[in-house]
């Protein structure tokens, strides 16, 4: 009996830590490679400087980038992010829904060009409201947008402080 208890013990605590550190240790090394796949295969760069996974032994994972840097190959719009942090839930996924606990970053920044005939779909925001993504609380420090018409102007928008609490959609 005792021998058989060990066994447990023994596969629990190997699970755990396969758990806690080989997969954010294979999540560090994966990364720049998806990134370089989505560069090559897409009409974006994508770059995710050291990314870092934390899971806990609650099904909750914690991720960590010093810097993501999204542009377009063309070099007209990009969106910077500084110290991006996000935690989700796990549990939820197995049902189709995405539950973010709460998404951080110190500043945010999105140079964009005004295409000629913009204009948002008269459903946006009541298809926002049938996803099932819930995002609790977003804190970013600096947000900027900078909008660009192609010879006409530029509009600059510097340094918002954008911090959210309880956004959630059911």
């Amino acid at each position: 009996m005792k021998h058989i208890l060990n066994k447990y013990v023994i596969i629990t605590i190997s699970i755990y830590a396969f758990w806690i550190l080989a997969i954010p240790f294979i999540f560090s090394q994966i990364t720049p490679r998806v990134c370089e796949n989505i560069s090559l295969n897409s009409n974006y760069i994508v770059e995710i400087n050291k990314p870092q996974l934390f899971l806990s032994p609650l099904p909750v994972a914690k991720i960590k980038a010093k810097s993501v840097k999204i542009k377009l190959k063309s070099g007209e719009e990009s969106t910077n992010i500084d110290n991006f942090e996000t935690s989700l839930r796990l549990l939820p996924l197995f049902s189709g829904r995405i539950h973010i606990n709460e998404i951080k970053a110190n500043e945010v920044i999105i140079n964009s060009v005004l295409k000629k005939e913009f204009e948002l779909d008269k459903d946006f925001f009541s298809n926002i409201r049938k996803t099932k993504i819930t995002c609790d609380e977003i804190k970013i420090q600096k947000f900027s947008v900078n909008i660009i018409e192609p010879n006409v102007l530029f509009l600059r928008f510097r340094q918002m402080t954008f911090i959210s609490k309880k956004m959630s959609e059911h």
